[in-house]
């Protein structure tokens, strides 16, 4: 840092130059600002939904035709397991 002393030491006007304080305060509270969005974004839960247009075709899960590929043939007459159920 021996550049800086030279500097400081050839042009003296380089040590009265200071950052204005309303700049000073304006950068801290940037910078806070930053600070609180970060972490405010991180404890919030993240959900993402859209509205669009269109048409529920079945609302029972039993009533969706589904193909289930098995090593036997037949047909599900009823689904006994749910979606979130404990198996």
């Amino acid at each position: 840092m021996a550049h800086l002393d030279h500097h400081a030491a050839v042009f003296t006007t380089l040590r009265s130059i200071r950052t204005p304080k309303l700049m000073r305060a304006v950068g801290l509270m940037l910078m806070f600002g930053v600070a609180a969005a970060s972490a405010f974004l991180v404890f919030t839960p993240w959900v993402q939904t859209t509205a669009g247009a269109g048409a529920v075709t079945a609302l029972n899960p039993n009533d969706r035709l589904q193909q289930i590929n098995a090593l036997v043939s037949g047909r599900i007459d009823e689904w006994y397991v749910r979606d979130g159920a404990v198996v």
